[in-house]
């Protein structure tokens, strides 16, 4: 089997861009933290997830105990990065 980094089907992604995409989605198309989309989403209050499927994908790529799905601020998120 090849590593993942010889697969063309793979592309790597730092968590730093995932948590930049999100915040930028969440902030322009939404107007909300990226907190506040995913509360919002979890609760089935967000109004047109359809809308937003490509950046709510990009939650599945962090993995559970991230910070950010854990409820903390994006600040305390990119905090852990350093």
């Amino acid at each position: 089997m090849a590593a993942v980094e010889d697969d063309p089907n793979i592309v790597p992604i730092a968590r730093e861009e995932i948590v930049d995409r999100l915040t930028w989605a969440a902030k322009s198309r939404c107007g909300m933290t990226v907190e506040e989309v995913l509360r919002q989403h979890r609760s089935g209050k967000l109004d047109d997830p359809g809308a937003l499927t490509d950046v709510l994908i990009l939650l599945h790529l962090l993995p559970s105990d991230d910070p950010l799905l854990a409820g903390q601020s994006d600040e305390r998120s990119r905090e852990q990065l350093r």
